[in-house]
């Protein structure tokens, strides 16, 4: 396994849905240059292997959340409401379904999740619902840390409100493995982990060795209208990436910047990916049916794909299906499942 040392390096910044994405956009950023050189700058997504086999977790436990809040947890926590999709998934992922006690009305995967009493929305939350359930951790997101967060606080004072925040692909790694240290599921997270491992191993192993005259240039679209894509320190742009194609957004604004049409024609790239819905039908739609765009490479040779949202921009370990789903796009030559 090659060293966790060698994944790109990504400047942290703020990830939301994107409903909060599209309240927030940046400004429009200047398109790279593509030109095209033999260097291969893909770098693999690996994580750090597990230093032992012992998965005791010893409580007391003391540990930092993603935002570097410290708790002590006297006991592994065992009623747990998330509310967020992406820590739904991880939770469930490492075998927490009967700890599980609310979510939220976006929680649908795995499909018992959308079955879970709903203590939420997008990003609020129904205190009212949560008091009333006495959890004794509540999993939160980035987008709770302002508001969110300090209310649960002050109403549940001796309730954990642990707040996810990966930015990264092996930032979902760590709270995978945070998660399952402060419910004593340590050998579930650090198995599934390994599992989520091997997915991004079959993908990187077929496109690390690519040289940049082998990778198309690809645009994710996050929303056309107005279009929006993805910077270069979002997981999008690293899926693009290790998927093997050429990010167009290269050098744009980090976040969710939004680019002009012209800039987009001039860019010429020759896959474009979407997810999701426009203003009227489909993004996919809208991109190809936009007279402005038929000359873009990528719509005159139809080579424009949808690809569900929810394993590409939810924080949780579908992200290694996003990678398979964009590499299958991508480089379908090399036949990666």
């Amino acid at each position: 396994m090659i060293s966790f040392n060698k994944i790109i390096n990504y400047t942290r910044a703020k990830i939301g849905f994107l409903s909060i994405a599209l309240t927030a956009v940046l400004m429009i950023g200047l398109l790279p240059g593509c030109g095209s050189t033999t260097e291969n700058t893909t770098s693999p997504v690996t994580t750090t292997p597990p230093p032992t086999t012992d998965y005791t977790v010893t409580f007391p436990l003391t540990i930092k959340d993603q935002t570097g809040q410290s708790f002590t947890f006297t006991k592994p926590a065992t009623k747990i409401v998330s509310l967020a999709p992406g820590n739904t998934e991880i939770a469930f992922s490492i075998g927490l379904d009967a700890n599980i006690i609310g979510d939220t009305t976006y929680c649908d995967y795995p499909p018992a999740a959308a079955s879970k009493p709903k203590m939420g929305g997008f990003s609020t939350a129904d205190t009212e619902a949560i008091v009333a359930a006495q959890p004794d951790l509540i999993l939160t997101a980035n987008l709770h840390i302002t508001k969110v967060v300090p209310q649960l606080q002050s109403l549940l004072p001796k309730t954990a409100v642990f707040t996810l925040n990966p930015k990264t692909i092996q930032d979902v790694m760590d709270a995978m493995i945070l998660v399952g240290k402060i419910t004593d599921h340590l050998k579930q997270a650090t198995e599934q982990v390994a599992a989520l491992q091997a997915k991004f191993d079959s993908v990187t192993s077929k496109t690390v060795p690519l040289t940049s005259f082998q990778k198309p240039k690809v645009l994710y679209v996050l929303y056309p209208d107005p279009l929006m894509t993805v910077g270069p320190d979002t997981p999008q742009y690293q899926l693009v990436e290790l998927a093997g194609g050429l990010s167009i957004s290269r050098g744009m604004a980090n976040g969710y910047p939004t680019m002009s049409i012209e800039a987009l024609v001039a860019a010429n790239p020759d896959i474009i990916i979407t997810s999701g819905m426009g203003t009227a039908g489909s993004a996919k739609d809208q991109i190809l049916n936009n007279p402005q765009l038929q000359t873009v490479a990528a719509v005159k040779n139809k080579q424009v794909f949808d690809i569900d949202g929810n394993i590409i921009q939810r924080m949780g370990p579908r992200l290694a299906d996003g990678l398979i789903a964009m590499a299958q796009v991508i480089h379908p030559e090399l036949g990666i499942k």
